[in-house]
């Protein structure tokens, strides 16, 4: 009985020593489940294009604390606990992510300005997603979590003066203060000198980045980035508030810069004459047949190339 007593004393020691969650906390497959509804509580508040956009985020956060029978100040400090354990919290933002995609699908997100470009390539390679990492990032302010870098070669698709976008959906969950990111976008030229276009993020929803590569020099590769530092406003905190940007749908699209339409036509002297229209438009010419002894006609850019 003695030695029985004995194993059971150490098998419950053992099991109270293992790591895991502590029980103030909100285990993974709860803190899990309110992470999707907190993500889709936002991104529908974020739908709302008005003054009140503010105001409906807080009452779609509150219904999901709501939901879980839990405070914002309970949501909080298990946030604290995963913050400081980020190898319990990104496998479970990774099974997040796959729901939030997998939701976002079934309510026909392919029609959005990202999921048109999801898997977008035409025939001649003019516009395709050049992107090769993963689509889904989490960040923090603190290193190495606070920073993604991206290097894309240039292939043989590539010409001078290509256009690059960057798009992706921003998403924060902070404690406190203010939602603040950086993404650049840029590329190498053949003669190692690198351009670059930064925009700093303040605010959810989808974010793009554009840059046009010059005339000048070959395009090495494409060359970029997604920072989340600490604000000042609290950088010299001890235990600063958790922050954290996850960004999903995490595209790189290549534009190929639009050629002109060559357009001839026959000048009152029957010589030939080249009009080079944009692609984009529909400008009306004026028509004057030789001789010039009737009614000029307006001719739309589509009929003059039939012409």
């Amino acid at each position: 009985m003695r030695r029985l007593l004995i194993a059971i004393a150490a098998v419950a020691l053992l099991t109270a020593c293992r790591p895991g969650v502590p029980s103030h906390v909100l285990q993974p497959d709860d803190i899990e489940d309110l992470l999707f509804d907190y993500h889709v509580a936002q991104a529908i508040a974020s739908e709302t294009h008005s003054d009140s956009a503010g105001i409906m985020q807080r009452v779609y956060i509150d219904a999901v604390m709501q939901k879980y029978g839990i405070t914002e100040a309970d949501f909080d400090s298990s946030m604290v606990w995963y913050y400081t354990h980020s190898e319990v919290l990104y496998p479970i933002y990774s099974r997040v992510v796959e729901r939030l995609e997998g939701y976002a699908l079934q309510l026909g997100s392919s029609t959005s300005e990202l999921g048109r470009y999801t898997t977008a390539q035409d025939a001649n390679g003019d516009t395709v997603n050049i992107w090769r990492d993963a689509p889904t990032a989490l960040l923090t302010p603190d290193m190495p979590y606070n920073l993604i870098r991206f290097t894309i070669p240039a292939d043989s698709t590539f010409q001078r003066e290509d256009a690059f976008q960057l798009l992706f959906e921003a998403q924060f969950i902070t404690e406190k203060g203010k939602k603040e990111a950086i993404a650049a976008l840029g590329v190498r030229y053949d003669n190692d000198s690198v351009a670059m276009q930064r925009n700093r993020i303040f605010n959810e929803g989808t974010q793009r980045i554009r840059f046009t590569a010059d005339s000048r020099h070959d395009v090495k590769e494409v060359v970029g980035f997604i920072l989340m530092n600490r604000p000042n406003d609290y950088a010299g905190d001890r235990t600063p508030p958790f922050r954290m940007m996850m960004a999903t749908q995490l595209q790189l699209i290549k534009f190929r810069k639009q050629q002109p339409v060559v357009v001839k036509t026959e000048s009152t002297e029957n010589n030939d004459t080249t009009l080079s229209l944009p692609r984009d438009t529909t400008p009306q010419w004026t028509i004057t047949p030789p001789g010039g002894s009737r009614t000029p006609q307006r001719r739309s850019a589509r009929e003059l190339q039939a012409m």
